[in-house]
């Protein structure tokens, strides 16, 4: 019991923490710190998928926390040459805003997609047992279905939407 109740709060806490993560760079290690938890977790239950992932999450988290976090003010080098600088102007804010939008709601639906048949894969072999009797070729056959991509899709544009909502609400 008490492996179940961690695994949620490790679960609960990274969500809470992906969450309110665009509030501070605190939030961010938190995310790290929480992937971190439901790595362990996963390897304490034997889900392989999910402990890789969570692991590979902790360590994404915890490049873009040491990338964002607030560091000494630097005083800037003079410009020791008189020609005028030849670097290019940035690109409209606006559509690089919307093409990381774009890319990372794309990442998110696609994450969840793949923790749903990462969940019906390890439930083939851990709560059915159907198989273990059978090769992994079977398992995937029998988990890679139409009916499963669909509800795989619905469910993760629901996800995705959802955490909109509460991103810009919290």
């Amino acid at each position: 019991m008490a492996i179940e109740v961690f695994g949620f709060l490790a679960v609960a806490s990274m969500v809470t923490m992906y969450a309110l993560e665009h509030r501070s760079h605190i939030y961010v290690l938190g995310f790290a710190a929480s992937c971190a938890a439901a790595s362990l977790y996963a390897v304490s239950i034997h889900s392989w998928p999910f402990a890789a992932v969570e692991a590979v999450w902790a360590v994404v988290a915890l490049r873009r926390w040491v990338r964002t976090r607030p560091r000494a003010e630097v005083e800037p080098v003079a410009n020791v040459s008189n020609r005028p600088s030849t670097e290019q102007q940035p690109l409209n804010s606006e559509h690089l805003a919307m093409k990381s939008e774009g890319w990372r709601a794309l990442i998110e639906v696609a994450f969840i997609v793949f923790l749903f048949y990462s969940n019906l894969l390890v439930g083939e072999f851990e709560r059915s047992g159907v198989g273990r009797n059978r090769s992994l070729a079977w398992a995937i056959g029998n988990v890679f279905t139409i009916q499963n991509f669909e509800i795989a899709i619905v469910a993760a544009v629901i996800g995705y939407i959802l955490f909109e909502f509460l991103r810009t609400r919290f």
